[in-house]
């Protein structure tokens, strides 16, 4: 009976858009309204009856109105593989003359993976198109069939050689994701001028993997006459590491004839990177004769030269700490790397970055905080030491938030801080363990007391990361359940509600957040709406409590996202 029903509400579908059950085709006189609109987009979500609405859609891709075909095309890749018999189809729309139909086509056909000859085959052609949207998204969709990289290359050889600038960064992107299997082709394209630099891009990207370019790289330094190519070749070299070491008489030779700053600083990095010996005292003399980026460069390489040296090893970290400290972007981002890469006890730069921190902007010290951040685990330790200094108490916990769960020996010393004074700290710590997740399950006591704070900031942080927590924040069940029962803000009772939802609730409890939960869905705010749908997927307890709303909002809601959002939730 239900599949009768469901087949029946389909033909409905197909008649009131004006596409006879018959013959299932598009039709002039098809109403353009948001409403049939939106019954094409839930048909993407159909769980009842999968095969009576890839039926419907496909009848749809013959419409003669585009926003319909489109749509039918989208609806299609989200029911994914059981819609692999719209393909011929789908295929079909490839040649539309709409590039949003070609453009919706192209991702269905990806999401359900079709990989017949003649999707591929149309799916190539699409890479040379004039329009990017059409181009890039065909490459993409390539990428995510894991077409074999020879197959690709020539059609992204032509692209290469083009000045769409925005295509060649995604057919670049797809040559990363191949890594070494893709040699050949980067090998191809580093000989041809136009495509050098996009291929030399690749190749800083996959690294080691890479080595097998190594003879076509050094070939482009010698002949490259483009500044800018010739500094990418050298990063990507520098990239490849020491399996690039048979580089190290062009870069030498680069970096004492250029005339180019940014070409002179990559080839002082290179030497470091790829292990060249014998440009010790060339780097030595660039040191004292540039600026101070060059410097800094020079300071790493000769670091990574002499591992067994500290003074070079204590100079670089001297010298990469300031850059940190630059105006100039490139620089500080030259800096934060090389710290990462830097052979030296993560201590040693820990502490380094800590000291400078008393004496730096606030623009500085978050920069700090990020460097910091990026070393690791290993940084735990020297930021929870720093929390006890008041002048470095800020970085230390965005330090800590940006670790995130690698940061789970700070909880304890994030709670202590849950009961200081200033507002803004407090909230910022609560922030930082919401970052750590469950593993800041110690801190759950600390956070349901502030519950009852007198700071919107502090409640709000606080009910945020207990959400975070999640499971491991079961005992503040109770201290939740009392709040939603006294606060008369609204949205702090959704945010209660919402957390609630995360842990395993008492019959009376339940019966509370449901409530709750289901009268947020009656909001006036999309958000609000939204983010209810996402706590019910949370609960999941919740039975089939919400079915009527969900599928209701499903229908009828005016927006499109939450719409999309109820029929998942239903799903």
């Amino acid at each position: 009976m239900t599949r009768i029903f469901l087949t029946l509400s389909y033909v409905g579908l197909l008649c009131c858009l004006g596409v006879s059950a018959e013959h299932a085709v598009g039709d002039d006189a098809v109403a353009n309204s948001v409403d049939r609109y939106a019954e094409i987009d839930q048909l993407g979500y159909a769980t009842d009856d999968v095969a009576a609405a890839v039926t419907t859609l496909e009848a749809l891709l013959a419409s003669n109105e585009t926003a319909i075909q489109w749509r039918a095309a989208r609806a299609l890749g989200h029911l994914g593989s059981p819609a692999a018999s719209a393909a011929p189809a789908l295929v079909d729309l490839l040649a539309h003359e709409d590039p949003v139909v070609q453009v919706h086509a192209s991702i269905a056909l990806a999401r359900i993976g079709d990989k017949s000859p003649s999707t591929l085959n149309a799916l190539l052609a699409e890479v040379t198109e004039e329009d990017e949207r059409i181009a890039r998204t065909a490459i993409q969709t390539l990428r995510h069939l894991q077409v074999p990289p020879e197959k690709l290359a020539a059609a992204l050889e032509s692209v290469l050689q083009s000045d769409n600038a925005a295509v060649m960064l995604h057919a670049v992107d797809a040559m990363v994701a191949y890594g070494g299997k893709a040699t050949p082709f980067l090998n191809a394209a580093l000989a041809k001028e136009k495509s050098a630099y996009w291929a030399a891009l690749a190749i800083g990207e996959i690294g080691p993997d890479a080595a097998g370019t190594v003879p076509a790289l050094i070939d482009l330094l010698g002949r490259s006459e483009d500044p800018e190519t010739t500094q990418l070749a050298l990063i990507a070299v520098a990239k490849i590491g020491p399996a690039a070491f048979e580089a190290s008489p062009t870069v030498q030779e680069i970096a004492k004839a250029t005339e180019e700053s940014a070409i002179r600083i990559a080839a002082c990095y290179a030497m470091g990177a790829i292990g060249a010996d014998s440009a010790t005292p060339l780097l030595r003399e660039l040191e004292t004769t540039g600026d101070e980026f060059q410097a800094m460069a020079c300071a790493w390489s000769l670091a990574k030269l002499h591992p067994d040296d500290p003074d070079a090893a204590d100079h670089a970290v001297e010298s990469l700490v300031a850059g940190l400290m630059s105006e100039r972007e490139a620089m500080r981002n030259a800096a934060a790397a090389g710290l990462r890469e830097l052979d030296v006890p993560a201590g040693t730069v820990s502490e380094a970055l800590i000291a400078a921190v008393k004496d730096a902007t606030p623009e500085q010290r978050s920069h700090i905080a990020l460097a910091l951040a990026s070393l690791g685990p290993e940084v735990t330790t020297y930021a929870v030491r720093a929390l006890a200094d008041p002048t470095l108490r800020d970085v230390a916990i965005e330090v800590l938030g940006r670790l995130g769960a690698d940061a789970v020996d700070g909880v304890d010393s994030l709670s202590e801080l849950l009961q200081q004074e200033s507002d803004e700290l407090v909230a910022r710590a609560q922030y930082a363990l919401a970052s750590i997740g469950i593993e800041a399950g110690e801190a759950t006591e600390s956070l349901a007391q502030n519950l009852e704070h007198k700071s919107e900031e502090v409640r709000q942080s606080a009910l945020f990361a207990l959400r975070q927590i999640g499971a491991g924040a079961q005992q503040a069940a109770e201290p939740l359940h009392e709040f939603l029962e006294t606060t008369e803000d609204q949205f702090e009772q959704f945010a209660t509600a919402w957390t609630l939802a995360k842990l395993k609730l008492d019959a009376h409890l339940l019966e509370e957040v449901t409530e709750t939960l289901s009268e947020a869905l009656e909001s006036d705010d999309e958000q609000v709406r939204l983010e209810t749908i996402a706590a019910i997927r949370d609960l999941s307890q919740a039975g089939d409590a919400f079915d009527a709303k969900l599928k209701d909002l499903a229908e009828n809601d005016p927006s499109p996202e939450v719409r999309a959002a109820a029929a998942a939730a239903v799903q």
